[in-house]
Order: structure tokens, then C-alpha cells, then sequence
């Protein structure tokens, strides 16, 4: 017994003095850039104003674009452009793709250097009647109100590409011309898969034989608590997002008179079936995206969590049940199941025949239409319960975190914001960025806003707003990256 005792103990030692060498050789990632606590920024008094003016249009994703007013929001959009970006209409070449989507070419003087493409999208996501009276502000006013601008699309995504037009015009007063190509791209469609916009962009640039040295798009932002232990701002750069599936299900069944119900109904049979589904999670996986995340925010931590992340082979377990338990978390280390629809019945006394219900999954990287499939057979009775795939695209490719331009997105951060932390991540959302895929190997999803906790659902949510010196900070940042490129 005392020798097993002195050879547990050996072990433990053996084990703890493996935990503090891995601990002290768990260096910061962060770049080296000066400290930078008082950032100069650039003026841009019009820049509230017209992001204000912006929100008014109604630009909102249509999946039929037929109905008049869908027509004259984007067109109407488009002539405040050219009133408001007087240097912008008249410098670049502006092509337009499914009449709505627009891209703009900034010719460099050297032809050699392969070109960057800074993209956003026109559209916005619709407001819902009941949502309406929800709201201190109409939606489409864009109020400015106590240095506030409110109103759909002041985070998602007017705010970058007002921004981006801001840099812009700004630049070219001042008499700048960049060394290379800079492509502005803004598609009109984002909300609903960019398929008319964006796709034909990119297929565009394609035809053209672009290939960019980077394409940065909306994405993820610059969070303020919502990183466990860091009380420090974290900008997020996404290097990939997660792939999307939709699937429908459904059952057919006997109907019949309410007053004699079966034992199993239409709709028990489906809902049982997406209970199922939904106790059955996928398992947790950290892929490389995440991996790279905790590898830049792990050295950041206090102890003792930092041991935890410098230890991740022996603590793996712990910390896949610590992100288990927020939404946000759980996104990140799985394939999520979402059912979003479900339909069934017409009247209160008629047991209906037929259910059906949609159910949406976002795709870790490397997780495959197949092995959705393959879940779902394992989970559903498919004997009662047939399954179609009503849409697919996989999780695009990594891209790296060791290329100059991921270096130089981060150092221009961290030249705008003051003591933000920087970390490579994986979108849990997905973005126009995705059909641009064969155009550049290095795409950047980065949205220069603050979310915390108190904002972030005002994303596609009420009361969705701006504080006017964050748009002021976006501004800035598109004009340092594109003036340092």
C-alpha cells in the first residue's frame, strides 16, 4: 500500500509539474503593436446623419421581388448614394448585378498587387407587425435621439456599409489613390442566401480572373462580456462560418372527427419525432476556428482558468460542459437543431391528415450533408416521418490566421480601438462571404461594432441601434485599412 501510495504521489507530481510548464510556456498570441489608449480618430460629421437617412430606405430582403415598393426603396437608396458620395459616384466604376446588388471598382496604381474586396449587404431583415408597437421608435425612422441612431439596419448591416462609403469618399477628398485594387461589393440579398447578389458578383470577379488578397465582410464584432473571464473588449475575426441545411419533415396520417382523436395523431407523431431530434444533440467537437479562439483568449485568462486552457488534453471535458451551457457557447463546439416551422390543421374539431415542420442546422466545419442525414435516420422514425432536403451549402474553407492580411486586419483594430483583444473564431451565422470562396483564400468576417450583452439581441430584434461614436470608431477603421493597405 505505501508503495502504491508513493508511486500515486510520483504521478501527481509528475502531472502537476506538466500543468505549470504548459502553463508558463502559454504565450500571448496577441499582436505587437503599440498601445494605442488614445486612438486619433478622423472626423466624419455627416456619417450619423446619413446612416440615419439610410435606415429610411426599405430595403428589405424580398424572396419575390416583384411588389413596387421593393423596386423604389433600393433604387431610391441608390440616387442617396450618388447625392451623399459625390467623389465615389464619379471616381469608381460602379457595376450593378441583378439591378439592386452594386460593385464598386477602385482602380491601384500598381496592377501587379491583387486586389482587396470590402463587402456589405443593402438589405435588411423584415419587422413584424406584433414587434412593432415593441419598439421606443419606428423602425425605419432612423431617429437619432441622445447620440443614438435607431432603426433596422443600424447594426445589420447598413452601419458597415455606410461606413465603408464614409472611408471612401473621405479618401478620395483628401486626393488618395491606393497602390491596389479595392472593390467595394454591396449585395442587395444577403438576408435571404445572396444568390442574386453577391453569387453573381463573385461569379463576376471570377469571369475577370480576380483573385483577392483578402475580402473582409460583416461578421463577428468587437464583444464587451461576453467572453468568460475576460474583462477586456475581444474583436472576433471569423475565419469561417458554419455550413446550413434546412430540411423538411413530414407525416401523413388518418384524420378524422376530433371527438374520437387516435391514439397517435398527425401531429403527435411529428412532434414526438422533433422532441426526439432535439433531446439528440450532435456531439461537441472543438474544430480548428475554435481551437485557434481558445488558443488567443486562453493566455489572456486569470488563473486558474488559464491553467485549464493551457491543459486543454486532460481539461477538454470540462470545458466542452462549460460552453455546453450558453446558447452562444454551444453553437460554437456543435451542429445545432432548430425547428422553425411547423404546420398542421385547419379547423378545431378536424384531426388533420398531415403535418409538417422545417428544421434548421447550422453545420460545423466538417460536418457534411451525409452525416446530417445520417443523424437524422438514426433519430426519426423514418417509417412514419420522410425527409426532404430543401436547402445545403458546407462550411467554406478555413481561412489562415498566419497571412499578412489577418496580421494586418488585426493591427488596424488595434490602432482604432484602445486595449482590444484580438481572436480568430468561427461564425455561428452565415454571411454573403461564402460565394466568394474561389476568389480569395484569405476571407475575413469582422463587423467593427460593440456588442455586449444588452445589445446583442437587437440583431434582427427591436429596438435594434447605434451609439453615434461606435459608428464613428467603424468609420475610422475601414479608413485605416484601406489608407495603410
Amino acid at each position: 500500500m505505501r508503495v502504491f501510495l508513493s508511486f500515486f504521489i510520483f504521478l501527481l507530481l509528475i502531472l502537476c509539474g506538466l500543468l505549470a510548464l504548459n502553463t508558463l510556456n502559454y504565450s500571448s498570441k496577441q499582436p505587437q503593436t503599440a498601445s494605442n489608449n488614445n486612438p486619433v480618430l478622423k472626423e466624419f460629421p455627416l456619417a450619423a446623419q446619413r446612416l440615419s437617412k439610410a435606415i429610411e430606405f426599405k430595403t428589405i430582403s424580398c424572396k419575390q421581388e416583384s411588389d413596387t415598393s421593393f423596386f423604389s426603396a433600393f433604387r431610391a437608396l441608390h440616387r442617396f448614394f450618388d447625392e451623399s458620395y459625390p467623389l465615389i459616384s464619379k471616381k469608381l466604376l460602379k457595376v450593378k448585378f441583378g439591378e439592386f446588388s452594386l460593385l464598386y471598382k477602385w482602380e491601384g496604381k500598381n496592377k501587379e498587387l491583387p486586389p482587396i474586396v470590402l463587402m456589405a449587404h443593402q438589405d435588411v431583415v423584415p419587422v413584424s407587425e406584433i414587434e412593432i408597437s415593441q419598439w421606443k421608435f419606428p423602425p425605419f425612422s432612423g431617429k437619432i435621439t441622445q447620440d443614438t441612431i435607431w432603426g433596422r439596419g443600424t447594426l445589420d448591416d447598413k452601419v458597415g456599409l455606410m461606413c465603408i462609403l464614409e472611408a471612401g469618399e473621405a479618401l478620395l477628398a483628401e486626393g488618395f489613390a491606393p497602390d491596389r485594387t479595392i472593390y467595394f461589393a454591396f449585395g442587395h440579398d444577403e438576408e435571404i442566401g445572396g444568390k442574386r447578389g453577391a453569387k453573381k458578383i463573385a461569379e463576376y470577379l471570377e469571369t475577370r480572373g480576380d483573385h483577392a488578397y483578402f475580402i473582409l465582410d460583416e461578421g463577428l464584432t468587437i464583444t464587451q462580456g461576453l467572453v468568460p473571464k475576460i474583462d477586456s473588449p475581444v474583436a472576433l475575426i471569423g475565419t469561417t462560418e458554419k455550413g446550413y441545411m434546412t430540411v423538411e419533415l413530414a407525416v401523413n396520417h388518418t384524420g378524422g372527427h376530433s371527438s374520437m382523436p387516435a391514439k397517435h395523431t398527425a401531429i403527435d407523431i411529428l412532434a414526438e419525432n422533433i422532441a426526439r431530434l432535439k433531446r439528440k444533440t450532435f456531439t461537441a467537437v472543438f474544430t480548428k476556428p475554435v481551437d485557434a479562439f481558445l488558443d488567443y483568449i486562453g493566455p489572456e485568462m486569470p488563473y486558474p482558468e488559464k491553467v485549464v486552457f493551457a491543459n486543454r488534453w486532460l481539461f477538454d471535458p470540462v470545458i466542452k460542459n462549460i460552453y455546453s451551457q450558453s446558447n452562444a457557447g454551444n453553437a460554437l463546439i456543435r451542429t445545432t437543431t432548430a425547428p422553425t416551422i411547423f404546420q398542421s390543421g385547419v379547423k378545431d374539431n378536424v384531426l388533420p391528415h398531415s403535418a409538417r415542420a422545417v428544421v434548421n442546422f447550422r453545420l460545423l466545419p466538417g460536418t457534411s450533408q451525409a452525416d446530417v442525414r445520417q443523424h437524422l435516420h438514426s433519430v426519426l422514425d423514418t417509417a412514419q416521418v420522410s425527409i426532404k432536403v430543401v436547402e445545403f451549402s458546407e462550411s467554406p474553407p478555413l481561412s489562415s490566421i498566419t497571412s499578412e492580411s489577418f496580421q494586418y486586419i488585426s493591427k488596424t483594430i488595434q490602432k482604432v480601438y484602445s486595449n482590444v483583444l484580438i481572436a480568430p473564431s468561427l461564425l455561428i451565422a452565415g454571411t454573403d462571404s461564402k460565394h466568394y470562396r474561389k476568389i480569395s483564400d484569405n476571407i475575413y468576417r469582422f463587423l467593427p461594432v460593440f456588442l455586449t450583452p444588452k445589445n446583442i439581441s437587437q440583431i434582427h430584434g427591436v429596438n435594434e441601434r447605434i451609439a453615434t461614436k461606435d459608428l464613428i470608431y467603424a468609420a475610422n477603421f475601414y479608413y485605416e485599412l484601406i489608407r495603410n493597405i
